[in-house]
């Protein structure tokens, strides 16, 4: 007997993983700014820095990427989102998320980097064409 697709079940593990994926980015993204927050702590801002930021900070990220996750599951009900959108959209918030924190980075640049351009500006795709950018 040849066996038969299971469309289904393969429909009813993908939410599941999208969501598990969003929340480890979550977690991953909250130890990224733990890190940078971490350096502050031994400079002269220590006092302003609470000892609880060791669980909250990972514990907020994560129940903010979970929350993503569950709205990505809800969209992708009505509209298929192909799973490297949906991965690279969290991770882009994720990078974003920690660049923000770095007072020498400026706003739109993160944005820049988490969104996948060059923090440099410019096209990518002209660098390739003959022609297209004189070279010194």
């Amino acid at each position: 007997m040849p066996s038969q697709p299971t469309t289904a079940a393969s429909t009813l593990e993908r939410p599941g993983s999208l969501v598990s994926l969003a929340l480890w980015m979550g977690i991953v993204t909250g130890f990224a700014e733990l890190a940078a927050i971490a350096v502050r702590m031994f400079g002269p801002d220590f006092a302003k820095v609470s000892r609880d930021a060791v669980w909250m900070v990972p514990a907020f990220d994560g129940l903010v990427f979970g929350l993503i996750g569950v709205l990505l599951v809800v969209i992708a009900r009505r509209v298929r989102v192909p799973w490297h959108v949906a991965a690279g959209l969290l991770a882009g918030l994720g990078i974003f998320l920690v660049l923000v924190l770095f007072p020498t980075v400026h706003q739109s640049a993160a944005l820049a980097r988490g969104g996948g351009r060059r923090a440099g500006g410019g096209d990518r795709g002209l660098a390739g064409r003959s022609g297209a950018v004189a070279r010194p």
